[in-house]
């Protein structure tokens, strides 16, 4: 397996495929096949966050062929896999994600998973819900450094019109939310 470190500047190796990709972000590694596994039932992506983009890669790995995802991230320089930099299916948009023009067609699929604030959270849930898609996920839901995730879902989904449908197990959690 080829290895990589991108936290002491390494490039992203040649043929480097996902789950080693994954391996080297850490966090995202347990939940790749559910990622892939709910974009195989999308056709409109919407991503709020993504870092080095596992989860963009995963997403778009299970996503239909004529699918799209638009990813939204305030770093402009973030380290996306060039998988994901290359897919015409995807689309970056530098920006607040509360903040930025979505299309106004909705979604299909919301992952979440960018500051882990409260506030930015409650605001991003917000904007899911108007979206209207089928799924909302939330990365980090468990992860004892970011309660404010599950505190805001938890609020969210005992006054919206979601539930949470299942916790995927690990030190972080990948929550996933249906219309209840």
């Amino acid at each position: 397996m080829i290895t990589y470190n991108p936290y002491i500047g390494q490039t992203e190796p040649e043929g480097i495929d996902l789950y080693g990709y994954a391996k080297s972000w850490v966090d995202m590694v347990p939940h790749v096949d559910q990622l892939k596994g709910y974009a195989s039932e999308a056709h409109r992506i919407i991503e709020f966050g993504l870092r080095g983009g596992v989860s963009t890669w995963a997403l778009l790995d299970g996503l239909p062929a004529n699918g799209s995802l638009i990813g939204v991230d305030i770093d402009p320089g973030a380290l996306i896999a060039k998988r994901v930099r290359e897919d015409p299916r995807f689309t970056f948009i530098v920006g607040d994600s509360v903040k930025v023009k979505l299309p106004s067609a909705g979604a299909d699929l919301v992952m979440i998973d960018s500051s882990h604030e409260y506030d930015q959270t409650v605001e991003e849930l917000k904007v899911a819900d108007r979206l209207a898609p089928k799924r909302i996920i939330l990365h980090d839901y468990l992860y004892h450094d970011t309660p404010a995730v599950k505190r805001a879902v938890d609020g969210f989904v005992a006054f919206g019109d979601y539930k949470i449908e299942v916790v995927h197990p690990s030190s972080w959690g990948l929550a996933v939310l249906v219309l209840k």
